[in-house]
């Protein structure tokens, strides 16, 4: 009637019951794992259910059945606001930069090492977008903003009309 023969028709409904099968089978096994250890991932779940399977078949299968295990990000938080210090005005708010020397920004970053988390400090010309201060530190310290502070400034012309900002 659809242009399938019986026979097609049985064997694709044959096939359809041995995947819903399979698909119990893996999720079974998945729920036994998850339960004795529950955020192991994809990849790893993977390698210890005893059916093969395909990575990108598992996690469709995991992701249709609310079981993947969700990415936690590691924040880091290198900026304090909430401090007894005196907060000062911005002072490059409105004012854009008509050439080089005039407005340095400076942040701090991290990097996941093996040895741990550093903290990048850059110091950079807002007109041109050039670093002209950087220090690479073990910890949040003050040292290491004012080294790069420091680098930046043995290089300006002029450091009266300069105007640091940081947050």
């Amino acid at each position: 009637m659809y242009g399938y023969s019986r026979q097609n028709y049985y064997k694709r409904k044959k096939e359809e019951i041995k995947i819903r099968k399979e698909k119990e089978v893996i999720l079974s096994q998945v729920k036994q794992i998850r339960h004795r250890q529950p955020k192991v991932g994809g990849r790893k779940l993977q390698k210890m259910i005893d059916v093969t399977v395909g990575r990108d078949s598992l996690f469709n299968l995991l992701r249709d059945n609310g079981l993947l295990v969700k990415r936690r990000k590691k924040y880091i938080y290198t900026t304090n606001s909430r401090h007894r210090f005196k907060k000062y005005k911005n002072l490059i708010k409105d004012k854009e930069p008509t050439g080089p020397e005039q407005q340095y920004v400076s942040d701090i970053t991290y990097i996941d090492t093996r040895e741990g988390y550093r903290y990048l400090s850059l110091i950079t010309d807002r007109y041109s977008r050039k670093i002209v201060g950087h220090e690479l530190s073990r910890s949040l310290s003050v040292e290491g903003s004012l080294k790069a502070l420091q680098m930046a400034i043995k290089a300006v012309a002029d450091p009266e009309r300069l105007i640091h900002h940081s947050d």
